[in-house]
């Protein structure tokens, strides 16, 4: 593995000029609180380094934007009065834009960083929690789930936020607080990544170009819908329904592009269907044994099958976009009862792993409780209680549709995002006890990561060809 030391020397070196080879060693009062990465573009990544002055007890965010040719250019320190606590990021030109949350003292901060000129500049934005979060290429998209309201921040730049209020009409609110204040909170999926499974909760969040859906499943027949138009600021309610009429083991559902698709299993086949959410009309359905035969092999299919009878199995079908704008669809499976969906842009987290896997947990012991379903969570062993990233592969299948639903044959198109195998690539350094605070970011055949030296306790910027 070549390496790259940055020595991050801030008072010699000129922020206009490129330069390589550094690390950077904390001064005796500062305080490593985290490091972040981030994919700027397929080029690009940036780190942070999140300090905390000891003495002012502000926090300092060092960054660095990492090039193509692997050469460092630090831009301006930024420093805070609230701890740096990052959701989304976009870029537009040459400015990267980012959204931190301090949960303590309930700030929304919004971050630009210029690239091209090094200088940074913030906004605080009172009043406003995440609990679901997007981003999309040039803007992102923040939701706060009120009482009787949900609250929209759209965040172009610093000087460019809006906040939307969507009034909950009177005839949908029950669906709404029924999708609130479920069992299970309700999960935003991120599709500016690949998605292998998805989520597995009852209630979910999806993004559309200019539509943010929250879903729930109606007794695996129907799946509720309630859209919130970004251009309107109007919600409304719909509930598609599935008409398989036949029997089934298990069924599941994704959105993708204003579409959703449901996924129904039996003993022996699986139908997939595909439903345009702008008009509520059924696009297509496809039968895995009748329609796609000649398409997905028949031992992969059979492979899949074969593992039907496990109760302890959720189907999963997840929708990623390839680079020549078809769909791949996936068909998979997850433990439902050591599964948890976490999207990527979290998993550098340390603290965010440790309290998904809290999550997790509770999730267990909550299914073996009176009223619940499941085996109780004292008979799950340790590697059962992990987050996705770590969980146990099973047989999947994948086939590629046009934008009408109809199925590509010998299409061997590759997804916009990669599916990187996360857990095999951070292995060695979770397992390394001289490092810590470890944040990954992935290009297409290139790790990049920050981390903490523990005995030096220099913080690094290193890369890894995968």
């Amino acid at each position: 593995m070549k390496k790259i030391i940055f020595i991050l020397l801030f008072m010699s070196v000129q922020l206009s000029s490129a330069v390589e080879l550094f690390s950077y060693k904390l001064n005796e009062n500062e305080k490593l609180e985290g490091n972040f990465s981030l994919v700027v573009n397929d080029k690009e990544t940036c780190h942070f380094l999140f300090i905390k002055n000891t003495e002012s007890k502000k926090y300092i965010v060092k960054s660095c934007i990492l090039s193509s040719e692997r050469k460092i250019k630090q831009l301006d320190d930024l420093v805070l009065e609230v701890e740096p606590n990052f959701y989304t990021s976009h870029t537009n030109g040459d400015v990267l834009t980012v959204s931190s949350y301090d949960e303590k003292k309930e700030m929304l901060t919004v971050i630009d960083f210029n690239m091209a000129t090094g200088k940074s500049n913030f906004q605080n934005l009172n009043n406003f929690k995440p609990d679901l979060y997007f981003n999309q290429n040039n803007r992102s998209i923040l939701v706060n789930l009120g009482k009787n309201d949900v609250y929209v921040q759209v965040i172009t730049n610093t000087k460019s936020t809006e906040k939307k209020v969507f009034n909950i009409p009177e005839s949908i609110i029950k669906d709404y607080k029924n999708i609130k204040n479920g069992r299970y909170p309700i999960e935003g999926i991120n599709q500016s990544e690949f998605v292998k499974n998805g989520s597995i909760n009852k209630s979910r969040a999806y993004l559309g170009a200019d539509n943010l859906y929250f879903t729930t499943s109606k007794d695996d027949s129907q799946t509720g819908v309630l859209k919130f138009d970004l251009n309107t600021d109007v919600v409304k309610s719909q509930s598609i329904d599935y008409n398989f009429n036949s029997p089934y083991i298990d069924r599941n559902t994704f959105i993708f592009d204003e579409k959703l698709y449901v996924s129904s299993l039996s003993a022996n086949d699986v139908v997939i269907k595909s439903f345009n959410l702008l008009n509520n009309s059924e696009n297509g359905k496809l039968s895995v044994m009748n329609d796609l035969s000649n398409i997905v092999d028949n031992t992969v299919v059979q492979d899949y099958f074969s593992q039907t009878k496990l109760a302890n199995l959720k189907t999963t079908i997840t929708v990623n976009k390839t680079i020549d704008n078809l769909y791949k669809i996936r068909i998979d499976r997850v433990n439902k009862f050591a599964y948890m969906y976490n999207y990527n842009w979290w998993w550098q987290h340390q603290f965010m792993r440790m309290q998904m896997q809290m999550m997790q947990m509770n999730q267990i012991r909550s299914l073996s409780m009176p009223g619940g379903f499941g085996p109780s969570a004292a008979d799950f062993d340790d590697d059962l209680i992990m987050i996705s990233s770590k969980a146990k592969e099973y047989n999947y299948f994948e086939f590629v549709v046009d934008a009408n639903f109809i199925p590509q044959k010998n299409s061997t198109s590759e997804t916009k995002y990669k599916n990187f195998e996360i857990d095999e690539l951070i292995k060695e350094f979770e397992n390394n006890s001289s490092i810590k605070k470890f944040a990954p970011a992935f290009l297409k055949d290139e790790m990049r990561y920050i981390y903490q030296n523990n005995k030096t306790k220099e913080i690094i910027i290193d890369f890894k060809k995968i």
